[in-house]
């Protein structure tokens, strides 16, 4: 790798990537299969986003990136679920950063700014505010380590749970503690001269590149989840009272 071209990756596969429209290679995922394409071959066009410091750009899987999907730019033992958990593992350590940035910005702001004669961190509600963002980055941050180490070996039955665990908190981390450093802020942190929009908007498209916290808590299972159970049967309102005592009566010691 001498680092002259620069990559980037459809993070679903096949449309959406992120910095497309300024990379040389792109990997993408064609029939199945994922290689790393010439960029002019897939038509990356830069799309709007509401992160102003991340580039997007949507890729054409024509027949020209077909043509060159040869046998050597094939990326083997590469497949849709790995794509996702490096990704993810990836996201969720800048995630942390953005959930970092935002608690220091907004302690640091809360011991200075004086309202009512005292600083503003000295109320209960700012207090109890930076102090669940602390909780949430902390929490995150261990989740993270975790999951970089699994990445080494994705084969290992727990590396999709750990790094699943790490996106579900690490993703809710940095848009909520962004939420709240702004909401801390007060008028200031409304204002582009304030860099807490930017790491806002950052913190919300990690909320979606790779799916949101709820996707990442509820694993995917093909083919199942498109199936639902059928509803039970209502039965009557004493059926009803009846199993609900029988539950209850089964659970006592």
């Amino acid at each position: 790798m001498s680092g002259e071209l620069t990559g980037a990756v459809a993070l679903d596969g096949a449309t959406l990537v992120t910095g497309g429209s300024v990379a040389d290679l792109v990997v993408c995922a064609v029939d199945g299969e994922w290689y790393a394409l010439d960029a002019a071959a897939v038509g990356a066009k830069e799309v709007k986003s509401i992160d102003l410091t991340r580039r997007l750009a949507r890729i054409d899987l024509n027949r020209d990136a077909a043509a060159q999907a040869a046998p050597e730019r094939k990326l083997a033992n590469l497949d849709d679920d790995e794509v996702r958990l490096i990704a993810a593992t990836l996201f969720a350590a800048e995630a942390v950063g953005v959930a970092q940035w935002c608690v220091d910005t907004a302690a640091e702001y809360a011991k200075v700014r004086v309202q009512f004669g005292r600083p503003i961190g000295q109320f209960q509600g700012v207090k109890h505010r930076c102090a669940e963002m602390l909780a949430r980055v902390e929490l995150a941050r261990a989740a993270t380590w975790d999951a970089a180490a699994a990445a080494d070996d994705l084969t290992d039955s727990g590396a999709p749970l750990a790094i699943a665990a790490a996106a579900a908190l690490a993703f809710e981390a940095a848009f909520l503690n962004a939420k709240d450093c702004v909401q801390t802020l007060g008028g200031i942190g409304f204002t582009w001269e304030h860099d807490a929009h930017i790491y806002l908007r950052r913190a919300m498209t990690l909320h979606e590149l790779t799916g949101t916290p709820d996707d990442w808590r509820v694993p995917r299972r093909p083919g199942r989840d498109a199936r639902r159970a059928p509803p039970a049967r209502r039965g009557s309102r004493g059926q009803r009272r009846g199993r609900r005592g029988g539950e209850v009566q089964s659970r006592a010691p």
